[in-house]
């Protein structure tokens, strides 16, 4: 299998759903085909499959996992975000 990540979707990204208890989400994501997901309580690391608009995630000790993605401009903030499922990401950790 041959784990992929889009060029424009390869750094860092925070975001998600913001009525979570846990707070907001950072993702990674490598040229590789690598990504880190964490937030304040979890964390979830593996490798990424990428088919048309739906990315795969593969984890060890767990069954993968598939999220509809895209990246687009938004021109209020000036930055593409990128939007896994729905939610949108911001470029950069949410620890910064």
């Amino acid at each position: 299998m041959k784990w992929s990540v889009p060029d424009n979707v390869v750094g860092v990204w925070c975001g998600g759903a913001n009525d979570q208890p846990d707070g907001h989400w950072t993702y990674a994501f490598t040229e590789e085909g690598a990504f880190a997901a964490e937030n304040e309580r979890y964390s979830y690391y593996g490798y990424v499959v990428t088919e048309g608009d739906v990315m795969t995630f593969y984890m060890e000790g767990a069954d993968p996992y598939q999220s509809t993605w895209a990246v687009g401009y938004e021109d209020a903030l000036s930055v593409d975000l990128l939007y896994l499922d729905g939610y949108s990401y911001y470029p950069g950790s949410c620890d910064s």
